[in-house]
């Protein structure tokens, strides 16, 4: 904010005062619910955009590749492992079915569209590993299940992260269809090394074709107890994830995080003995809301939520069996980001836990593993565990009701408080199960307060780019073209916008690249102040591109970078304007000297010497300066006394044009009040503005009651429609408030700008095409390129202490 500016120029304080203690973060952070709207927007596969539909399910047995019957013979199967890879024969993609010709989305080469799919008998679900992933330009790939409704994609290029190498989404049924677009007598630009055979799916349509939990094997015992009957909010947190290690694929469960800043970061907390690697990681799926639709109703929800496979690994810690992931696939905008507390919590705390329970073995039918709740008291404060998890120094937890299993590995613990609970702890290791003597119903879980220092960044919030903050019009960036920048970060809660100048004629191209499953990216572009867009891309790739040429004569445009869906996600930009007119000249610095009478003006936001000076004045003259002529420059005038003395040219001598008008005491202005091209005078008295459409003497034209007695008035063209609006800037309280019209009534506009002291001025300091605010303060020059609160993007060190500012077009 502009307050940040007064201290420019002063000493610094002692260096006493300079090295006080930088306080600590906050050790408790409340849980906070999302409650945005979630977005689908389904990709469509080459068959559908072909035929006009996704191949059928009979279609799909017909051109599947059957690997032979699936056998347990010699594996190892660990608690929460569901699944074994698969060795596969790259022959199965050499005869596609061809589905016909598309032109590409990115350009104008005809692809051809084909399919292959490969069956696994008696698989509950699949999952596809791709290797040597080369998509050329235009080029898509698809994937999904013959059972199943969701498609996964678009890969284009190398892949999701740039490597060539990825697991799909988990893809229900036995058999798995790749559809792909490419140019035509190509071999595939793809291997699939191997499939995951996952023997018991975790998605809930799985269960059973009616929805219904029944009895079973080796599944979640019958003393679990169902989430859906407890009160607490954070069942909107827990998801179950599916993941590959060298030995097939696994379960776990685990936690999206609240931060700091609330933004809503996609921070998921699991297990190291779950996740422990950049590659695991890279294979987790996420799938939310998997539980009842309500209390002990033995019926599975449909409306669960998958995330597209990905996330990144942040941070892990074996002795602590902690991993911090960012979810990278699209997360729901409803879940609730539980709270955490970094400190240690005393023996005799009642917690609660929520999990996923087991994971289903190769002998086991349905998966039964939807949310469940435990509830207990820390017994422990320095207990370990051995095996493949590791932990040293946790929380011992005794269950009073309901138990945890394989699978629920990875999920945390809360206390509760009249704020809300807070989680302390991430499941390692235990004996607890149903039916197991009393000795053995508990839990070992890491400790929050053990490794949240080693997270504690991440806890702040989700990083942002440099362009921050431009977080709205109001806060657009003005770029420097062509712009050609990568990691840029967008988030639900911080739109981009930036500001671009194109004048008629001109070419505005702008490209966006993401990956479409981390986060639907969408692009606006807004003409000057318009409500509606003139422009939108909001395809399903993994781009999108906005190519407009302005055939008007505004020259201020804004595009706006936003997230359809989920709440963060990174991408490239490519944007630049070519042709047109030359921009119209910066609004530019000036000042008259009461003390000598003479006029000195700058023809750049520059500090130095005047570029032109000349003597037009006396002690007690207010200056102002307009196009009186509609010529394309702004010339200087004086106010004496209830009189205007205005010039034609920057040159001393006699006014062109003088005239009574107002009375003494009265604050001169000058606009273009009717946007005729030819600006006129006014005066400001007592929160009324008097102005005339003509320079010369008469009644006002227009009369607007806005502002107080004691505000200073400021006008300008603040919506870049060519007429000059009433604004005012409040000395009591530092705020500007500015009207688009000429009509009393409510600020369009109102934030915080300068102090008490300060002198309002306003103009195009970069020929942007609308008017912004600025500040003059004992000789500094403080301007804003946005209408909004915060520091000067331009700083001019201009004039003397007792100066008055003149801005305009001096040429």
């Amino acid at each position: 904010m502009l307050a940040g500016a007064l201290f420019l120029g002063l000493s610094p304080r002692p260096a006493a005062t300079q090295s006080a203690t930088v306080p600590s973060p906050p050790a408790i952070q409340l849980p906070v619910a999302n409650r945005g709207e979630n977005h689908l927007r389904p990709a469509a596969p080459p068959s559908l955009r072909l035929l006009g539909e996704r191949l059928s399910a009979a279609t799909c047995a017909a051109l599947a590749r059957q690997l032979p019957p699936f056998t347990t013979e010699g594996l190892s199967i660990a608690p929460n492992q569901i699944g074994a890879n698969r060795s596969v024969r790259e022959d199965w993609l050499a005869q596609p079915r061809q589905l016909g010709t598309v032109r590409s989305k990115t350009g104008g080469d005809m692809l051809t569209g084909y399919a292959a799919a490969l069956t696994s008998p008696r698989a509950a679900a699949l999952r596809l590993h791709f290797e040597g992933v080369d998509l050329p330009p235009g080029a898509e790939l698809y994937v999904y299940g013959a059972a199943d409704n969701t498609v996964s994609g678009p890969y284009t290029g190398r892949g999701p992260f740039g490597s060539g190498e990825f697991w799909t989404d988990v893809l229900a049924g036995e058999t798995a269809v790749v559809e792909w677009l490419a140019p035509a007598g190509r071999t595939a630009p793809f291997r699939v090394t191997e499939v995951a055979h996952i023997w018991d799916s975790p998605l809930p349509p799985t269960v059973k074709t009616t929805g219904k939990v029944e009895g079973s094997g080796p599944e979640a015992g019958a003393c679990n107890l169902d989430a859906m009957c407890g009160p607490e909010p954070e069942k909107d947190s827990v998801a179950r994830i599916v993941f590959q290690t060298s030995g097939g694929t696994s379960v776990c469960t685990g936690t999206v995080l609240a931060t700091r800043s609330n933004d809503f970061a996609p921070f998921f907390l699991t297990a190291n003995h779950c996740v422990s690697t950049a590659a695991e990681a890279q294979s987790v799926q996420a799938f939310w809301f998997y539980r009842t639709t309500a209390c002990n109703s033995g019926v599975v929800s449909s409306n669960f939520f998958r995330s597209p496979t990905g996330a990144t690994l942040l941070q892990t810690n074996a002795p602590s069996d902690h991993t911090l992931l960012e979810i990278l696939g699209v997360i729901p905008r409803n879940l609730f980001h539980a709270g955490w507390d970094t400190n240690p919590r005393p023996d005799g705390t009642n917690v609660f836990a929520l999990h996923h329970p087991d994971g289903g073995t190769p002998i086991s039918q349905p998966q039964l593993s939807f949310l469940r709740r435990s509830l207990g008291t820390l017994a422990g404060q320095n207990t370990n565990c051995g095996g493949s998890t590791g932990l040293q120094g946790g929380y011992r937890v005794n269950w009073n009701q309901g138990v945890t299993e394989p699978g629920s590995s990875g999920s945390g613990i809360w206390y509760s408080t009249s704020q809300g609970s807070f989680l302390i702890g991430v499941l390692s290791c235990g004996p607890a199960a149903c039916g197991v003597p009393p000795s053995q119903l508990f839990d070992n879980y890491g400790k929050f307060s053990v490794f949240a220092p080693s997270i504690n960044s991440f806890l702040d919030g989700g990083s942002d780019d440099a362009f921050e903050p431009n977080n709205s019009r109001a806060e657009a960036r003005f770029v420097t073209l062509p712009v050609n920048a990568n990691n840029l970060v967008v988030k639900e809660v911080s739109e981009d916008w930036y500001a671009i100048q194109a004048t008629t004629g001109a070419r505005i191209l702008a490209t966006i690249n993401f990956t479409h499953n981390f986060g639907d990216i969408d692009m606006q572009l807004y003409r000057n102040q318009e409500s509606q867009p003139i422009a939108i891309s909001n395809s399903t790739s993994n781009s999108e591109t906005i190519d407009f040429t302005n055939t008007g004569p505004a020259n201020l445009f804004f595009l706006r970078v936003f997230l359809f869906n989920d709440t963060r996600n990174t991408y490239q930009m490519s944007l630049n304007v070519t042709g047109g007119a030359p921009p119209p000249p910066p609004s530019t610095v000036g000042c008259f000297r009461p003390s000598d009478g003479f006029v000195y003006q700058r023809f750049s936001n520059t500090p130095g010497f005047a570029d032109n000076s000349f003597f037009y004045g006396q002690a007690g003259d207010r200056p102002i300066a307009g196009d009186w002529n509609g010529d394309g420059i702004d010339t200087v005038g004086i106010f004496r006394n209830g009189t205007f003395f205005l010039k034609n040219s920057n040159s001393p001598g006699f006014a062109d044009l003088s005239f009574a008008y107002g009375s003494a005491g009265d604050i001169p202005l000058a606009g273009d009040w009717d946007g005729d091209g030819v600006d006129t005078i006014g005066v400001y008295r007592n929160g009324t503005f008097f102005l005339r459409n003509a320079n010369s003497a008469g009644s006002p034209d227009i009369v607007v009651n806005y502002g107080n007695p004691n505000d200073l008035p400021i006008v300008g063209d603040w919506d870049g429609d060519r007429t000059t609006t009433v604004g005012c800037f409040r000395p009591s309280n530092g705020f500007c408030y500015i009207r688009n019209s000429n009509t009393s009534g409510f600020a369009d506009s109102d934030f915080f700008y300068g102090q008490a002291g300060d002198i309002p001025v306003a103009g195009d300091w970069t020929g942007k095409g609308f008017d912004s605010i600025g500040i003059y303060r004992q000789g500094v020059f403080f301007l804003r390129n946005a209408n909004s609160g915060g520091f000067a993007h331009i700083q001019v060190n201009y004039g003397s202490p007792g100066d008055i500012p003149i801005v305009g077009r001096w040429r």
